[in-house]
């Protein structure tokens, strides 16, 4: 038991007092917050366009009208179409509007530069429509009730997801309502965790495997202690540093929402709109799929490392790791385009109900479907019970075969260490 322990230390140690890991664990919080940077000066951007619009060709009841909508935008009213050009040339002006009418019906020409600033139009486009169906009610001798309650007229298709329980239950909700997106929120954060733990860990591994391999001090190694002590030290020592990452959000997380929580309790919110906001129901709804997400990543993560682990056994020299690992990789890419597509689109798909049974894919996939409610409860059993037994079947070949794979070498590839891997493997139990 020292020895595993002393091989878990000296991973975890070397690894963790590294600058490497101090920025595996900074990347993500730096990713989100570049994100959300540029997602705050883009939605800046699309709320402040705005520039000098020219006005030609319109009569006194459309300036007015583009007058009352202008927004943020500067109207100027006093050129013609020349003279809109030349300023529009000389970039006094960001574009001008032509506006005039075709038999009754009104039509309106924006004329800007490429490079010119972008100019949001939306207000004034809204007002000319409104001009429009005015003057058309007229000229069918509408009043303006008849015609504000024509444009007060409109259907829309209310989506309710209607689920049968086990007993028989019904139960109704709207597809779109905040339990849903909640929902929704926790298994992409789920897919996006796992993804980022298996293409993090797996290259760890398979690293710290093929290094003392490539070294040729494997036989010493196994010379003072068994094979799959060694094997199962190494995994550990991952372990543990996956667990010393995910304490370092959770401080974080506690620390920030510590934070939010102070500032929300000397906020003057109304007892009406916490009553609103039910967050005791929102709470519930999020914490079985935050739960069950938990479970399918770490059966996830275990899987792809020891796998991974196998993999980098296999290796005779460092510089091949990359190229020996990425199967584990594609899987990984593939699970998690899955699991996009099962948000993006339907959870009940075919491909998707599918891919949440295989094991490789199940921690990407089923937390969608389970956030869509479409799955069983039996088949959620199922996915977790054929997980656990790929975990333990790819975690029991990798350590039985890690002895024969590390005293393996081969220049032919990752396919001919394995089938001499395989023959020491048997000579060694029929001995």
């Amino acid at each position: 038991m020292s020895k595993l322990w002393t091989v878990a230390k000296s991973v975890y140690r070397k690894n963790v007092f590294s600058w490497s890991f101090v920025w595996m664990v900074a990347s993500p919080l730096v990713m989100v917050a570049v994100f959300g940077l540029i997602g705050y000066f883009i939605g800046q951007s699309e709320a402040t366009k705005s520039g000098d619009i020219a006005l030609v060709q319109a009569s006194p009841e459309v300036q007015e009208i583009v007058e009352a909508n202008k927004g943020h935008n500067q109207i100027i009213l006093d050129l013609n179409q020349e003279e809109a050009q030349a300023a529009l040339r000389d970039d006094k002006i960001d574009g001008y509007l032509e506006v005039g009418e075709d038999k009754g019906q009104i039509k309106a020409n924006f004329f800007h530069k490429t490079t010119s600033s972008d100019v949001n139009l939306d207000d004034i486009e809204k007002g000319l429509q409104d001009l429009q169906v005015r003057r058309l009610a007229q000229s069918l001798g509408l009043s303006q009730e008849d015609l504000a309650k024509l444009q007060s007229q409109s259907v829309a298709i209310n989506v309710n997801n209607l689920n049968f329980g086990e007993d028989g239950k019904l139960s109704q909700e709207e597809g779109n309502s905040i339990k849903y997106i909640i929902r929704s929120f926790m298994a992409y954060f789920t897919c996006f965790i796992v993804f980022f733990f298996i293409i993090s860990y797996v290259n760890i591994i398979a690293q710290e495997i093929a290094a003392e391999k490539g070294s040729r001090i494997m036989e010493i190694i196994l010379s003072s202690i068994p094979a799959r002590t060694h094997f199962f030290g190494k995994m550990i020592g991952v372990g543990l540093m996956i667990l010393t990452q995910i304490g370092c959000y959770l401080i974080l997380y506690l620390l920030g929402a510590a934070a939010f929580a102070s500032s929300l309790v000397s906020l003057p919110i109304p007892d009406k709109l916490l009553d609103n906001l039910q967050l005791g129901s929102l709470i519930q709804e999020a914490l079985p799929i935050f739960a069950l997400g938990l479970v399918f990543a770490l059966i996830g993560i275990l899987i792809y490392t020891s796998f991974a682990g196998f993999l980098g056994s296999l290796v005779s020299k460092t510089e091949d790791v990359q190229k020996t690992i990425m199967p584990v990789v594609f899987l990984g890419v593939a699970g998690f385009y899955i699991g996009l597509f099962a948000f993006a689109s339907s959870a009940n798909n075919a491909l998707v109900r599918i891919s949440s049974q295989i094991p490789f894919f199940t921690p990407f996939v089923m937390p969608f479907r389970i956030a869509g409610e479409s799955v069983s409860g039996f088949e959620i059993g199922l996915s977790v019970v054929l997980s656990l037994i790929t975990m333990v079947a790819i975690f029991y070949l990798s350590a039985a075969f890690y002895k024969s794979n590390v005293l393996t070498y081969s220049d032919k590839g990752m396919l001919d260490t394995l089938k001499r891997s395989w023959t020491l493997w048997r000579s060694e139990k029929e001995a």
